[in-house]
């Protein structure tokens, strides 16, 4: 299963909240009798009401999980912003960094948490998501030392416990030869490691039809396909599939949910939204000869989190990451560059990704 851990946090900053599932903010009152500076390009009429409705429009896109119109209106926003106004221009900035990240372009979204520390050094969400960012971007050494800077700053943060689990994790991973190894199979668990028979091949695939889910789109059923194409060319042809038209007793089964609280492994009894499942792959195996195979997987995955519908890149990452479980990859890479990694899974396949999938299927066996 994927864990949907895109490190950003909901700002709770100026005025009045939107009605959005981002919790974005509309800009303060305090400057609207302000003047645009000079500098300042003539997108939009210099008012208050031009840059707040623009605001408001960023955060109706992002409920719809319209991620690129968002952020076309957060920039228009912030260019509509006087200089002077600080505290919204690291508002928007911050927005402007959660809107990337949703959208996986981690490099824009650095750039805005950074210009957000410009503004305002003492900002905590700001320090966060700055080693978060990098995190995303692959640069270990330097999401260690924004994370411990954050620590250093507010050692009692909100965020304070997750801080400290990363920037043991990251410590570790600097030094651990398994983040350079050629393949992750031997993180898994030797015991429950399993694979679909040669014979069985190709596998037979149903895809749920998703159009009364809310939060589907049909560009979804495609993110499927393409996880399953790209598992399979990296498997040097051991692994192939087949779409068929109707639900299968021995085969892959993919259906959408609408939130997380849906799958099948979901406990609903004191169960936090943080760090909340976005899919989950349930594999029945049985042994043939003294080894174990796959018979049968039910894929789910869920096209909300925390009322807001997820961008395709999200769902997408999503895909690649279960249907991984789905071929047998029973464990989690530790290597955040890894689509199988638990945290921050990726919409494509890494080197190592590609390594551990042959390596399952053309060892000795099957």
């Amino acid at each position: 299963m994927v864990k949907l851990w895109l490190p950003v946090r909901i700002i709770t900053l100026l005025g009045i909240v939107a009605v959005c599932a981002y919790s974005f903010t509309v800009p303060s009152s305090s400057w609207a009798n302000e003047a645009l500076k000079k500098n300042v390009k003539p997108t939009v009429s210099q008012t208050s009401e031009d840059m707040r409705s623009l605001w408001n429009k960023a955060s109706q896109a992002a409920a719809r999980g319209q991620q690129k119109e968002c952020a076309t209106f957060f920039e228009l926003a912030l260019k509509a912003c006087p200089p002077a106004d600080k505290s919204n221009l690291c508002t928007l900035h911050k927005n402007l960094g959660l809107t990337y990240a949703e959208r996986r372009e981690f490099q824009l979204s650095l750039n805005h948490y950074q210009e957000a520390y410009f503004l305002d050094d003492q900002d905590p969400e700001s320090i966060y998501n700055i080693a978060a960012s990098n995190l995303n971007l692959g640069k270990l050494g330097l999401a260690l030392q924004w994370y411990n800077k954050y620590l250093q700053d507010f050692p009692a943060g909100k965020d304070s416990a997750r801080a400290r689990q990363m920037v043991a994790t990251l410590s570790d991973a600097q030094q651990s030869k398994e983040a350079q190894s050629t393949d992750y199979l031997d993180e898994s668990d030797q015991n429950t490691l399993a694979r679909w028979q040669a014979n069985k091949m190709p596998i037979h695939v149903y895809i749920e039809p998703g159009d009364k889910i809310p939060g589907y789109r049909k560009e979804l059923r495609q993110f499927i396909s393409d996880a399953f194409n790209a598992w399979a060319a990296a498997s040097g042809g051991a692994v192939a599939w087949q779409l068929v038209d109707r639900p299968i007793e021995d085969g892959i089964n993919v259906q959408w949910v609408q939130n997380p609280e849906e799958l099948s492994n979901f406990q609903a009894p004191g169960r936090s939204a943080t760090g909340m499942e976005q899919g989950h792959a349930k594999t029945e195996t049985e042994y043939i000869g003294g080894k174990l195979y796959i018979f049968r997987c039910n894929v789910q995955i869920a096209t909300y989190k925390e009322g807001t519908v997820m961008p395709n890149e999200t769902i997408k990452a999503t895909c690649f990451h279960e249907i991984g479980h789905a071929l047998g990859i029973s464990g989690h890479s530790t290597n955040i560059n890894d689509t199988m990694n638990s945290y921050c899974p990726s919409t494509g396949l890494s080197n190592r990704d590609k390594a551990t999938i042959k390596r399952l299927y053309q060892s000795p066996g099957n």
